[in-house]
């Protein structure tokens, strides 16, 4: 069966979804190559004007619930109208890991619409929801945000909920740029690179998106080590269980250690570790990973409660 590409917009009613979704379908001069299906999941105050869907040869279908979005159903859908392509305007209190979609539906992108004016009520109070929609997000775009700064607090929870996508922050005129350009907490251009302990998600994001400005870097960190039987003896991994939602959100953070410098270390132990990095192809990720190749290492006292709480 031919494939037919799926774009997914997601987020809270009244978020920017349908105005995007209209945007896409008016600009995109998709109309002459073939026919839009729209799924839309929710009534916002901004409707789907029949005389503009004929003109854009658009069709649409409202769900209203999430079940609704299953593999039959979506097939079923397919057949009836043989869209060239699929916008799904999902609803921001379904949850997508309930869909399920046939084996021809191949998704494009997935964007996360968000209003930044009532975006820390909801991130407060109902912070899993919107952690599973940042993870799965290509794009999220925090709409009415005319100040990009105020976001900056929420930069190192974000970058760690999800790390490869694109955050963007767009103004009451429509006008977007990318959300996070503040300056690191340490001195990149240092001798030696001083990671202070609270800014070890900071390091921890910059370290992968941005590998070149920490080639040939020594740095240094207080951080803690955990063993693990997988590993070989003379390996751990330096970094710090970090909480970017909840209690049973917790994750590990860090970089695998080949150290030959024979310190005894224990697993959980706090450590200052200076060393650099070395970048090597990993089959498990298939991809590069970063190693640290340690130049000293310290076991020193406990630096307090071991979780790094984003929260």
């Amino acid at each position: 069966m031919k494939q037919v590409p799926v774009f997914i917009c997601h987020g809270f009613l009244d978020s920017g979804k349908t105005s995007f979704i209209l945007d896409t379908i008016a600009n995109d001069g998709y109309k002459e190559q073939g026919t839009t299906l729209v799924i839309a999941c929710e009534d916002g105050e901004i409707e789907y004007e029949p005389s503009f869907l004929k003109e854009n040869n658009t069709q649409i279908v409202f769900l209203d619930d999430v079940s609704e979005l299953n593999e039959a159903n979506l097939n079923s859908l397919y057949k009836k109208y043989k869209p060239g392509r699929i916008l799904i305007e999902l609803n921001g209190m379904w949850d997508f890991a309930e869909v399920t979609m046939p084996k021809n539906f191949v998704i494009g992108q997935f964007v996360t619409f968000v209003d930044y004016t009532t975006f820390n009520t909801y991130f407060v109070n109902m912070r899993q929801m919107m952690v599973n929609m940042f993870k799965v997000s290509d794009v999220v775009v925090f709409t009415r945000c005319n100040d990009k700064s105020a976001l900056q607090s929420y930069q190192t929870t974000l970058r760690l909920i999800n790390g490869s996508t694109t955050y963007i922050v767009m103004d009451d005129t429509g006008n977007g740029e990318i959300a996070f350009e503040e300056p690191l907490p340490y001195d990149i251009e240092a001798d030696e690179i001083v990671v202070n302990p609270e800014d070890f998600g900071r390091w921890y994001i910059d370290n992968f998106d941005n590998k070149e400005r920490y080639l040939d870097k020594v740095i240094s960190m207080k951080c803690m080590a955990f063993k693990s039987s997988k590993l070989d003896e003379h390996q751990f991994v330096a970094g710090r269980v970090v909480m970017t939602c909840c209690a049973d959100d917790v994750q590990l953070f860090g970089h695998l250690v080949e150290s030959d410098l024979g310190v005894n270390i224990l697993d959980k132990d706090w450590i200052n570790i200076k060393f650099k990095l070395v970048y090597r192809y990993s089959k498990e990720y298939d991809e590069e990973e970063a190693i640290i190749v340690p130049i000293s290492i310290e076991v020193i006292p406990s630096l307090g409660e071991p979780i790094l709480n984003l929260t």
